[in-house]
């Protein structure tokens, strides 16, 4: 059995939309998967705050932040 793993990189400017379009893609990702997916989200913050992560949070996900970090 072959297993994959995808990925997903949002990129925008600040107000584009990304938390929400994450979000979004995060209730379709779990609501039409034919099985239990797992789906981890990694918030590379440039500021002090995690204003995101807290909005991510509160849609049922963990998150996890790195801040002014790198996810190379």
């Amino acid at each position: 059995m072959s297993s994959s793993t995808k990925v997903i990189i949002l990129g925008g400017f600040l107000g584009s939309g990304k938390t929400t379009l994450l979000l979004e893609l995060g209730k379709c990702i779990t609501a039409h998967s034919q099985k239990e997916t797992p789906l981890a989200i990694l918030e590379n913050e440039i500021g002090e705050v995690d204003v995101d992560g807290a909005a991510v949070g509160q849609g049922g996900y963990a998150v996890k932040s790195l801040f002014a970090g790198c996810a190379c």
